[in-house]
């Protein structure tokens, strides 16, 4: 095998990785978008199961806690969801 034929193919094999890299990238971040659209129905189930058993839905505007709204919400909805991560996108 001469040195031409050498370089040709470590070429080809480069150009395939590369390839291969991006597909592999595309299909991480798709991975990541249907975990946050799965994490994003289940809060709104929670949201659902929490206005089914209180009558109302759990939002406040004025909401006086060291953790702010967010902190609130969080009390309000954990009770249904039992799970942190479902609160955070994997892409963040």
């Amino acid at each position: 095998m001469t040195l031409v034929e050498l370089l040709i193919v470590i070429a080809i094999i480069a150009v395939i990785a590369g390839l291969s890299m991006s597909v592999l990238i595309r299909t991480r971040q798709r991975a990541y978008l249907a975990t946050c659209i799965s994490n994003l129905r289940q809060l709104v189930q929670a949201v659902h199961m929490y206005e089914s058993d209180w009558g109302i839905v759990p939002i406040e505007e004025h909401v006086e806690l060291p953790n702010g709204w967010w902190g609130w919400f969080h009390q309000r909805v954990f009770q249904y969801v039992r799970d942190d991560s479902v609160f955070l996108c994997p892409s963040d």
